[in-house]
Order: structure tokens, then sequence, then C-alpha cells
């Protein structure tokens, strides 16, 4: 009853540090965003590929919660209501009692897990990353701490139920985000050789039984991430993709000093200051001094010596290229599969979070003990030790925190744009220029697009379009005069229209902190007005222009001729159905001559055109039907076209059908190869995500 208690309480606690976040209100800043409801059921669907301009889903790892999301969508709600019941609540239960629960079970003491409990959901690098829109990281280690207490279990008692339950919870952490699984995973290799080395007294007998469980833990985790990692394996970007490309991150920000202490640098006790590296307080040096005077007390419990461990490991990590031996974690990032998803070493404070956690609340236990006859005196030093993580939390109970513990209201305009484009059934990208990146209206069909000069540059670069007439990377003009260049000149034209930019939104002013002052851009929807091409859809959405694209083409169509972007190229409408961001099925009728396909998305070999009947086993085996890939080529705006001749893909068995006048009716799939990979992929991941779930209720009754 007493942990009962306990755990209610650290509830309580909780909910009184967050409660601004018991609200359905919107919370935006940083790289928490806002998604319309027709966002989430875009996202319901597993795609390896991503619709707009186009581009590998690298984050496909993150799909069970994009499917979650989309139920709430279907149910006709925003993220404001999603978000709550998946991230932002889970970090305010979660982390207290998964940190609550391992910490009583290493040091046996209510009291130690109490503490512990403390230090750990209310470090400052938690409390710094969630005013930047990184919940992910912090709700996946809070989910990372009750994978360690099960693979613990596991190690020790040898029950077959902790197996498929340390994969899951695991599993879920991935979801989350995967630097942080890659970090648990790696704290619990450390942990299965420790406990086979130092703590098992019988090393030789357990060794067989201690390898297969925690092999099968593992084996159960990949079979449960077979959905994404199949598709990437074929995509040829599971090992080398945006994320993992990326350098690392300079300037000093990380030091011994700031990771012993467990203090994260651009910590100011009231708004982070990011990238400004702050003092630290004298009082944080007592966490160090806690943790190790624990460690001390505890030496003779080798689990607690194994947390002393991680902590020196967390810290020595931690302070990323900073002295003493500067060059390791280069050599890691360089050398090391994976970690190069670790551009900064901020993720490691988790290790000395969980790690001082458990030693702390070890010398807590101990004081109480040493102090027992003196009851004054040991509850006012316990109060004192739970003080210096809760005065971490003063600026959650003030507001001077501000960031994302500010509920927002939804821009009327954003609200009117969205309510607009949602009811358009014909595909049509957004090109928003000037947009606020906290509101996001995006769905497959009509995809949002970052309306930028950046982007224009890197749009033209990457399709050879040589845009130096218009002094687009020239630092004499503003973005919006550069921006009108491209937008009237016949060449960004025929980008716009080739690449199904169906509307251009304008936003006068823009929250984008990031963005240009708002103010140059106040003339600029004034200017479009007189644009030919474009025609003005509304004057009633405040503070925003949208505009309609007249000259847009298709997603699909057909030309007769490749396309130009010296010249207008007519173009056909072809009957196209979108099964999904990945899969288009198309039928070309009363085809005389051959004919070019152009779809709208960058180009990528493996989008393949398929003939005929389409068959998803015969894709995987090669037997299908195919347009040779010598006839698919990246078209001049740097998207893909295909080279189709009746003659030659009619030989096939089925897929066309010879008319009277000699033409013929084709029809063609097209279609992204690894997306095949991800459905055979999540059938595997979704029988193994049922039996485990049953395993542990079978495991569970028979007490296994």
């Amino acid at each position: 009853m007493k942990k009962t208690l306990i755990i209610l309480f650290l509830l309580f606690m909780g909910s009184i540090i967050y409660f601004k976040w018991f609200s359905f209100a919107p919370f935006v800043n940083g790289d928490w965003g806002f998604l319309f409801k027709q966002s989430l059921i875009s996202n319901f669907f597993p795609s390896i590929w991503t619709t707009g301009f186009g581009d590998i889903n690298i984050i496909l790892w993150r799909y069970p919660f994009d499917f979650l999301n989309g139920i709430f969508g279907y149910l006709g709600f925003d993220s404001n209501v999603a978000e709550k019941f998946l991230y932002f609540w889970p970090i305010i239960f979660i982390a207290p009692v998964s940190s609550f629960l391992l910490v009583k079970k290493i040091t046996k003491s209510n009291l130690a897990g109490f503490i512990g409990s403390l230090i750990f959901s209310y470090n400052t690098y938690f409390l710094s990353i969630d005013t930047a829109g990184h919940e992910l990281l912090t709700i996946a280690f809070s989910w990372a701490v009750f994978a360690i207490l099960s693979f613990v279990y596991l190690m020790e008692t040898k029950k077959r139920i902790f197996i498929p339950l340390t994969a899951l919870l695991l599993f879920i952490v991935g979801s989350y985000d995967l630097r942080s699984l890659y970090i648990t995973a790696g704290a619990l290799v450390f942990y299965a050789g420790y406990h086979q080395l130092i703590i098992e007294q019988s090393w030789r007998k357990s060794l067989l039984a201690n390898v297969l469980n925690s092999f099968l833990s593992f084996f159960v985790l990949l079979l449960l991430n077979l959905y994404w990692i199949l598709p990437c394996i074929f995509a040829k970007t599971l090992t080398s993709n945006a994320i993992l490309s990326r350098a690392i991150l300079e300037g000093n920000f990380y030091n011994l000093q700031s990771a012993t202490v467990l203090f994260y640098p651009f910590w100011t006790g009231a708004v982070t200051t990011w990238f400004f590296v702050q003092k630290i307080p004298f009082t944080f040096w007592l966490y160090p001094i806690l943790a190790f005077a624990g460690l001390a007390v505890g030496r003779k419990n080798k689990q607690i010596v194994f947390f002393g461990l991680l902590a020196v490991i967390g810290i020595f990590l931690t302070k990323q290229n900073a002295p003493p031996f500067s060059v390791v974690y280069t050599f890691l990032y360089s050398y090391v599969p994976g970690f190069s998803a670790f551009r900064e070493a901020s993720k490691f404070y988790f290790l000395i979070a969980i790690s001082y956690a458990v030693l702390i609340g070890v010398f807590a236990f101990s004081v109480w003990n040493y102090l027992k006859n003196a009851k004054y005196a040991k509850y006012f030093l316990i109060f004192l030790i739970a003080l210096l993580p809760l005065w971490n939390t003063a600026p959650l109970l003030s507001g001077w925190i501000g960031t994302l513990f500010v509920p927002k209201v939804i821009p009327s305009n954003l609200k009117s744009v969205s309510s607009y484009l949602s009811v358009q059934n014909k595909y049509s990208k957004i090109f928003w220029i000037n947009r606020d990146i906290s509101w996001v209206f995006s769905t497959n069909s009509h995809p949002l697009v970052d309306g930028s000069v950046g982007k224009i540059e890197a749009w033209a670069n990457q399709a050879k379009i040589n845009l130096n007439y218009l002094n687009l990377n020239s630092d004499q003009q503003l973005d919006n005069q550069k921006m009108l260049r491209f937008i009237k000149s016949d060449v960004g034209r025929r980008m716009l229209s080739i690449g199904s930019f169906g509307y251009l939104v304008v936003s006068e002013e823009s929250n984008d902190f990031t963005g240009p002052n708002s103010s140059a851009w106040r003339s600029f929807g004034g200017l479009l007005k007189n644009i030919r091409y474009l025609k003005q859809v509304s004057n009633g959405i405040p503070n925003t222009l949208l505009f309609k694209n007249q000259e847009q083409r298709p997603h699909v169509d057909l030309t007769l001729e490749k396309e130009n972007i010296k010249k207008d190229v007519a173009y056909k409408q072809v009957d196209f159905r979108e099964l999904g961001p990945s899969e288009y099925s198309i039928n070309a009728n009363n085809i005389k001559e051959p004919f070019y396909l152009n779809f709208s998305d960058n180009f990528n070999p493996n989008w393949k055109l398929y003939v005929g009947q389409f068959n998803l086993l015969n894709v995987v085996l090669n037997k299908q039907q195919v347009v040779n890939d010598k006839n698919h080529f990246q078209n001049v705006v740097g998207f893909n076209s295909f080279y189709v001749d009746s003659t030659q893909v009619c030989k096939g068995d089925g897929g066309c059908i010879k008319n009277k006048d000699g033409s013929y009716d084709i029809a063609l799939t097209l279609f992204f190869k690894p997306q095949a990979y991800l459905y055979f992929g999540l059938i595997i991941s979704l029988v193994t995500l049922l039996g485990s779930i049953s395993a542990v209720i079978y495991f569970y009754k028979r007490k296994i």
C-alpha cells in the first residue's frame, strides 16, 4: 500500500508541476507544431515515400504513433487533442512512475525510489528540451526506464515473460525516437555483460540462458521493426540518410563540468537560452557529490556499482569533444554504425539522469537509516535532497519558462485556408510563402512545400536549371523581391506548373522566427494579383492571400515530347487514382503513338511503371511486367518521366486492350518498389506484435 501511495503522490506532484498541459489548447514552439486533422489522417496509412516534392520517409519508424494520431484525426480531432494523450500526459506520468519502480527495485527502498524519481523526472535536460518541442525524446527515455527494469528482471529471474515484455517496451521507445532506442539498447547490452561477469554467482551455468534470453529479446525487437527496416534496406537509406549524414554540431556547448553536475548548459531557471552557455549554479555540484557518496555507501550492491559505471560512461559521452580524450567522440561518430545520429551529445544526459537517480536515491536512504533516531534532522535532510530537483520546476509553476508551456490559439487565417483547401478534390501542391512553421495544413492531396527562396534555389540546383539571371543568391536583394522575380519569370511559371503547384499562399505577417521581417511582405501579395496565371481565391482571409495557379499541371500527365523549361509543352489528361503516396493506378486510353508519362515528385530510380494487373508478390519476385528502367529518367525540372511505347509494352500478357481504330487502352501502376517490402515487413511486425502481447498475457497467467 505504501508503494501505491507514493506513486499516487508522484502523479499528483506531476499534475501540479505540469498543470499548464492539462488543456486541449494547442501548444506550439520550436520543433513542436500544430497539425490539422486532415494532416493526421494523411499519415494514417504507412508509406516509405512522402509526397510533395517527394522523398524517402526516413522517420518511418514513427509510424505506430502516426497510426494513433490518424485515429484521432478520423475522430475529428486536431493534433492539440492527440498530443495530450500520446505525448504530453505520458511525460507527466510515465517518467516518475518508471524511475520510481527502477530505483526501488535496485535499492529495495520506497524512499530511494521517491527521491530517484524526482531526480530523473525533473532534471534540467528534460525540462530544457521540452521547451523547444523535443517531447519525443523525453517520453522515449521515460519508457526506456521501464525497458531497463524489465531487462533487469529478465537477467535475474530468467522468466520468459520478460523476453516479449522487454521487446515491447523497447519497441515503444524506438517508435517515439530511434536515437533513444540506440542509447537504451547500448545500456542493456552493457548490463547483460556486466550481469553475466560480475553479478551472476554461477556464470558458467547461467551463460547459455542469459545469452539466449538477451538474443530473443533483441530478435523480437528486430521483428517488431521490420516494417521500416526492410523498405529502408531496399531503398538504400538504412545507413545513408539525412539523419546519419549531418556534421557534428560545433560550438563547445558541452563540457565535463556541465555533464558531471547534470546541468544542461542552456538552462537559466526561466526561458532556455539556446546556444548561449550558462554559468553552472553552485547548487548543482551537489548532484555528483550526493551521487558518488551514494555509490560509496552502496558499493557492496553490484547493481548500484553498475549505475556508477553507467554514470561515468554517460558523463564521458555527454561532454562530447571537450577534454579529456577529445578525439574519442569524433572517432565513435565516424566509425561506429549508427552513432552519427548523435551530431550533438545531449541525448546521453539520459544515462547520467537515470544513474544519478539510483545513486542519489541510495544516499538518501542511507541518510534516513543513519539518522533513524534523529527524527527532525533526517526529515530536514531528505527535504533538502528532494528540493534539489524540485527547484528546477519553479519556472513551470510560475510561468517564467513560457515557450511550449503557454497555450496558443489557432490563427483564424490558417483555419480559413485549411477549410478551403480541405474540400478541394484535385491534387495540388501548396507553395506557402513566408509561412509560420508552427501551424501546418498538409495532406497527401495537398502537400505543403516551403515557399522560400532557399527551396527554389535547391530545386533549381537539383534540376540543373540556371536561375542566375534572377539573382536569387544575391545578398543585395530582399527575399520578397527575389521571390517576385521568380514567380513572374517564364521559367518560374513553368516550374510551378510542371510541379503541380495549384496554390500559392502568402502570409503577410509571420511568427516564424527564422523568416524575414514580416513587414517586407505586406505589399508582396498585392503585386502577385497582377501576374496573369495567378488568380486570387478569396479576399476574406485576414493577413493571408490565397492564389490559384491557373496553369497547374496534374500530378500525373502525358506528353508527346519531353518536358522543356524553355517552352510550354502541351499535355494530355490521364485517368489516374492515388492509392497512397507510393502507388498510383493509371489508365492511359486511346494511345496511338509513344508518349512520356510525367509524375511531379522528385526523381528516384525506385519508382517503377508496371503494366497490367498489379500484384505485390510478382513485384517482389520481379515477375510483374515493367517499363524498362532505361526509359525512366529525371526530367528537366528534376521529376520523374517514363518513355512508354505501346508497341513494346503491349507485347506482354494482359494490361492492354486494342481498340478498333488501332489505339490501345493501357493499364499501368506507378509504384515505389520499396513500398512492397514495407507491406511484407508490416505483416511480420504486426504478427510479432500480437504474438508478443499474447505471450506476455500467457506467461503472466502461467507465472513463467
